[in-house]
């Protein structure tokens, strides 16, 4: 009842965070490349939905790779670490944040709904969705004001 309902709430506010937050870097983008003779340019990488599924959690490494090995200052994870149906165990958890963590980049992450509201879903295990999102910040924010990834 209530607490669904304010979860869809606390979804539909995130998913418009991030596209306001998406669109704030891309206009910021735009405007240093008009502006690049004059000031420092920064790159970074916008990824999201991965791991997400078998396929992706098998490639994760790849893509690691090639942003490891590319010019980008930072990334942006928009979240979405795990599809919606896959378990939302502690383990599950920990292992794609710790995964996130190891990239050689730092790496700014926003959860997505997939890691905490849908934690309810039978397939995920019937979690406490914000039990879970408590538990996903405890592990990705660790330290306040500090980046996943490495510097």
């Amino acid at each position: 009842g209530t607490l669904m309902s304010n979860a869809g709430l606390i979804v539909l506010r995130i998913k418009q965070a991030r596209k306001s937050i998406l669109r704030g870097l891309v206009l910021a983008a735009v405007c240093s490349q008009l502006f690049a003779q004059e000031l420092p340019v920064t790159t970074f990488a916008v990824v999201g939905d991965v791991p997400y599924g078998s396929s992706a959690v098998a490639k994760f490494p790849e893509l690691v790779s090639s942003i490891e090995n590319s010019a980008v200052d930072f990334v942006i994870h928009i979240g979405d670490i795990k599809d919606g149906s896959t378990s939302c165990s502690d383990e599950m958890i920990t292992e794609r944040i710790t995964a996130i963590d190891a990239i050689s980049k730092p790496v700014i992450y926003i959860p997505g709904d997939n890691e905490w509201t849908d934690c309810h879903r039978r397939g995920a295990g019937r979690f406490d969705p914000l039990e879970r999102l408590g538990f996903l910040r405890q592990q990705a924010y660790k330290v306040t004001g500090q980046s996943l990834g490495q510097p």
